[in-house]
């Protein structure tokens, strides 16, 4: 799923998508004496919506905690945790208003749920430095507490400190021997770091934890997936699939298995089924963009364009409105430049370009953009860029903006989505195409290798390979 779905961004405090990234939500691990509740209905609901959450099922996380506000209207931690599916899917000023109530009951809490509710708190508010102080405050006066240890682990892993977060969650299992949370951040850990077998186990042991749950074959799914093996790949999400017939990020991972076997009919056919019913508005937008990459992919300039054209209206937030203004330019000029009109792509780059420069600018603190936002949007542009750079035959300008936009990758992209890939493996090729130019082929030989020593069998970079003459 969304950057990580599978990593799981427990921050608390972030309510906003990342561009092409996704975000998933926190899973609560609370103990009874922890929930404080006027209502043993709401009790009950409450935990159904943890485990929910645990599991990835959006939905019924979300009906389960408005339950519990129904029988208790000042349950602290179901505003809190409303708040965060509000934000999943965009509704920013919702979640604000669900955090603001929970804030005003902070005197009636235990110091946990306070910790909780002062870290959304501080979020919502833009103040990512308060925001980790009380985690750090948190962790060091309740070192066993399950929720605030993977909070931190995956904190510490967003920042690069993956030796710490590792630590931390080896830390959850010797206090929650069987927690499939832990299991699946550590399997995400290894695939990002390149380390496919150890991440299989991880993944393998997180299945068998949680072998009534559809997430553990998700994430198994897109392993194989993006390592070549797509007959597991396909096995495994539909596995998930009959597990959790709505369960999309599956049904997305089928598309792009497809894509790779070649049988693009059918990937197309999935997602134009599939995209209508999709109840997770995050996953749908992605979902949309993929569609428009499929078309771009497959030279249907008019499908294209088609599928991004009303990107920017898939969100009411002004924020998020304007991410998706400025990436529908970013994709048009693919599509502009796709029809061989470089002029029409770089007066759309330009105005993205200006767009995004205006937005980083400008709104309150809590409304600015945040940096893994600022990374993602400015990579499309740059992305885009470098291409017309090599249309009008600039190679050495191509190369070096390329090489910036993989630079930026920190890790391989597992647990955020296909995209992702598709954007990694297409810059690399786009490099080698502009080193064969430059009369480079070792350079370009090398890089198309770094393709395929994640997926051998990867039949946009084999077919690059013949075609450049870098066969070896």
């Amino acid at each position: 799923m969304a950057y990580m779905k599978k990593r799981t961004r427990i921050f608390l405090s972030t309510l906003i998508l990342a561009t092409l990234a996704g975000v998933a939500l926190a899973a609560y691990f609370s103990r009874r004496s922890e929930i404080t509740t006027r209502s043993e209905k709401a009790r009950e609901a409450f935990l159904r919506g943890e485990e929910n959450l645990r599991r990835f099922y959006w939905n019924d996380a979300k009906l389960d905690f408005a339950e519990a506000l129904e029988n208790d209207p000042n349950f602290a931690l179901a505003l809190i945790g409303l708040a965060q599916l509000a934000g999943r899917q965009g509704e920013l000023e919702r979640a604000k208003n669900l955090i603001d109530r929970a804030h005003q009951l902070e005197d009636q809490v235990t110091q946990t749920e306070k910790y909780k509710i002062e870290m959304a708190f501080a979020g919502m508010n833009g103040n990512e430095d308060e925001t980790e102080r009380l985690g750090n405050e948190y962790l060091k006066n309740f070192p066993n507490d399950k929720w605030i240890v993977a909070h931190q682990a995956s904190s510490i892993w967003r920042k690069g400190k993956t030796d710490e977060a590792v630590r931390l969650y080896q830390h959850l299992l010797e206090i929650a021997p069987n927690s499939a949370d832990a299991y699946n951040q550590l399997g995400y850990i290894a695939a990002k770091s390149g380390e496919f077998a150890r991440a299989e186990e991880y993944f393998k042991k997180y299945a068998f934890i949680a072998s009534r749950q559809a997430n553990p074959y998700d994430s198994l799914g897109e392993l194989f997936l993006h390592t070549g093996r797509y007959d597991e790949a396909e096995t495994s999400s539909r596995k998930a699939l009959e597990i959790r017939p709505d369960f999309d990020t599956s049904t997305v991972n089928l598309a792009l298995v497809r894509r790779k076997q070649g049988r693009t009919d059918e990937a197309f056919a999935i997602l134009n089924e599939s995209i209508p019913r999709f109840g997770d508005v995050s996953l749908a937008r992605r979902a949309r963009i993929l569609l428009g990459v499929l078309n771009l992919e497959q030279g249907r300039w008019d499908e294209a364009e088609r599928a991004f054209a009303t990107l920017e209206k898939t969100s009411s937030e002004k924020k998020f409105a304007a991410i998706f203004e400025i990436l529908q330019k970013t994709l048009k000029a693919r599509v502009s430049l796709g029809k061989g009109n470089p002029g029409l792509a770089e007066s759309e780059t330009r105005d993205a370009r200006i767009r995004f420069e205006e937005l980083k600018t400008s709104g309150q603190k809590s409304d600015k953009i945040g940096k893994d936002e600022i990374d993602g949007i400015d990579g499309a542009i740059r992305g885009v860029e470098a291409e017309i750079a090599a249309a009008r035959g600039d190679h050495s300008t191509a190369v070096s903006e390329f090489r910036k936009i993989e630079k930026a990758f920190k890790g391989l992209p597992f647990g955020e989505d296909g995209l992702s890939f598709i954007f990694l493996f297409r810059t690399r090729i786009s490099v080698a195409e502009s080193l064969v130019k430059l009369g480079r082929f070792g350079e370009a030989r090398d890089e198309l290798a770094k393709n395929l020593a994640i997926d051998p069998r990867d039949p946009f970079t084999l077919e690059a390979r013949l075609r450049l003459g870098l066969e070896p």
